[in-house]
């Protein structure tokens, strides 16, 4: 489970077990957003912003064994995220300062014979995951089927949190107060 928990990282993808079934699904890129809006189809929605484990840099470092050299690269986040997130002056100050020093973190790939471009790719996946840590929050809307793992929603009429969110986990519930989907998300880098 590690192995696979950490190749879905890499390559951008989920992966869960439903009743003895296995899915392993790559985030829906280019899939149309659902859109959500308040006080029409979204009845709940709370984000929330965390810098912690926030770095400005990645350094990949991982020994090629055809040539025999180190092979080391960097991901930078203002090439990978080069317009941060709609977020308030004091939420970009919070970022900056959780970043301020120029913070990196070094990796160094577990991987014999690797390839400048599969370092690369490595530090990118981890800057990614770090970074989809920023901004995440849940809510629920009144049902929708098309709402799971890997969705997009365009949540729409929330001021500066409104935007494009990716549905990390989602819970569908049939009751007598009527047919409710409840949903964690994290904004869609």
């Amino acid at each position: 489970m590690h192995f696979l928990s950490e190749l879905a990282k890499e390559y951008g993808c989920y992966f869960w077990v439903e009743n003895d079934t296995f899915f392993f699904r790559p985030e829906r890129e280019g899939a149309q957003p659902i859109h959500l809006r308040r006080r029409v189809n979204l009845i709940a929605f709370s984000v929330r912003l965390s810098t912690a484990g926030q770095v400005e840099e990645v350094e990949a470092r991982a020994w090629d064994t055809s040539q025999k050299t180190q092979i080391s690269t960097t991901a930078k986040s203002s090439v990978l995220f080069p317009k941060m997130s709609n977020l308030s002056a004091v939420g970009k100050d919070r970022i900056s300062r959780a970043y301020s020093g120029s913070t990196k973190r070094v990796i160094f790939a577990q991987n014999d014979g690797t390839t400048m471009e599969e370092t690369q790719r490595f530090a990118e996946s981890e800057l990614r995951r770090l970074w989809k840590n920023l901004v995440t929050g849940d809510g629920s809307t009144i049902g929708n089927p098309a709402i799971r793992v890997g969705s997009i929603l365009s949540i729409d009429d929330l001021g500066r949190f409104s935007g494009e969110y990716v549905v990390e986990s989602a819970r569908h519930e049939l009751n007598q107060s009527g047919y409710r989907t409840s949903f964690q998300v994290r904004q869609h880098l």
